[in-house]
């Protein structure tokens, strides 16, 4: 969407929402009417600065993607004419967030070359997105064989990549899936929430920030749990464990011990019941 259109959103909505409250505040008589004109302009000077932010916001943003900072390499299967109205796009603005590499088909389109390179047929496509570093596949095929589709889609699904395609009209009309569009044109999102390196950085820099102020937060009530495990049983303050995570990756899970130590040497793991006797006061 075009920033002039979303700011165009914002303001309505903020006036609806604003002046919504004012009626049901001055029918209710919990308000004056000279205090709804003091409010009235107070909601005029959130909505203001709410769109300067936002405009700074996606000023920044947009500057950054057209130097090329965070935007997501991006590979087109199809050369009619959604692949050709996608790259046409794509190149012509690049504050999308697309980096295009080209596309894959059968074949080569004179009406794609002018916007992107012919990477290949399809059987290429798996070598080149290991060694390239895709993030984004957006399937624009002229006929739409479902069968076809669901092979590819099974198929890159298992690497971190976003796939998009163009949905059939009956899923657009019906609302049953996520659509995002590129100047018009509608693509489904198989997978919307993979990020680039370049967010996914950003994502663990805020995580890493959250988690230390958390602890900075709770570091007394930590304290206070440790001495009292501590207290109650003899053993570790901290029990640690093997979990499985996303893509099957593994980690040590920390957390405070509830249980007496050896519990579970005769029984093995069990579930846990309302009066466990292998708990602790804690």
């Amino acid at each position: 969407l075009s920033r002039g259109y979303e700011s165009k959103v914002l303001i309505q909505l903020f006036y609806l929402v604003g002046i919504t409250y004012m009626v049901y505040k001055i029918l209710s008589g919990s308000i004056r009417i000279d205090q709804a004109q003091f409010e009235l302009i107070f909601i005029h000077a959130f909505i203001f600065l709410d769109i300067l932010f936002r405009f700074g916001i996606r000023s920044m943003q947009r500057y950054s993607l057209s130097k090329g900072l965070g935007g997501r390499r991006t590979i087109i299967i199809g050369n009619g004419e959604d692949a050709y109205h996608i790259a046409n796009e794509i190149n012509r603005n690049p504050s999308l967030g697309f980096t295009l590499d080209g596309y894959f088909d059968n074949y080569s389109s004179p009406n794609m070359d002018r916007y992107c390179t012919f990477l290949g047929n399809p059987d290429q496509i798996e070598s080149y997105i290991k060694t390239k570093n895709v993030h984004e596949i957006i399937i624009a095929l002229e006929e739409h064989k479902h069968e076809k589709l669901l092979q590819i889609i099974g198929h890159y699904n298992l690497y971190d990549i976003c796939i998009k395609i163009i949905p059939d009209m009956y899923e657009v009309i019906t609302g049953q899936v996520r659509i995002d569009t590129i100047r018009g044109l509608p693509l489904l999102n198989i997978n919307p929430d993979i990020n680039t390196e370049f967010q996914g950085v950003l994502k663990r820099m805020g995580d890493i920030l959250l988690s230390l102020l958390g602890l900075f937060i709770l570091f007394p009530v930590i304290i206070l749990i440790s001495v009292l495990v501590r207290i109650s049983s003899p053993g570790d303050i901290f029990y640690r464990q093997t979990r499985v995570g996303l893509n099957g990756i593994r980690f040590i899970l920390s957390k405070f011990r509830t249980m007496y130590v050896g519990s579970e040497d005769n029984t093995g793991p069990v579930w846990s019941t309302k009066e466990d006797p292998r708990t602790t006061t804690i």
